[in-house]
C-alpha cells in the first residue's frame, strides 16, 4: 500500500535525512574567500623570520659602523699622540 501513496516501500525522503552537525563535516570541499589556516601560519612564520633576520643584519651593520668609527677615532688619537711624543723627544 505504501507504493500507492507516493513511493516505494522503505524509501526515505531526502528532506528527512539526518546530517551530522556542521562541525563534524569535512571542510575539504568548502571553498571560501579566506585563505586556509596553514597558509596564514606559513605567511606569518616567513614574515617573522624576515623581520628577525633583518633586525640582526641591522644590528650587525650598526656595530660594524660603530667599530669602524671608533677605530678611525683611535687612529687619529694615536697619530696625535705619536706626534706629540716625537715633539717632546726632539725637544729633549
Amino acid at each position: 500500500m505504501d507504493s500507492f501513496r507516493g513511493g516505494q516501500a522503505g524509501a526515505t525522503d531526502s528532506s528527512h535525512v539526518l546530517l551530522p552537525p556542521p562541525s563534524l563535516l569535512p571542510l575539504s570541499h568548502v571553498h571560501t574567500a579566506y585563505p586556509s589556516f596553514s597558509f596564514v601560519r606559513s605567511l606569518a612564520l616567513h614574515f617573522s623570520l624576515i623581520v628577525s633576520l633583518s633586525f640582526y643584519v641591522f644590528v650587525f651593520l650598526f656595530l660594524a659602523r660603530c667599530a669602524r668609527a671608533n677605530q678611525s677615532g683611535l687612529a687619529v688619537r694615536a697619530v696625535a699622540l705619536a706626534q706629540s711624543t716625537n715633539g717632546v723627544m726632539q725637544r729633549g
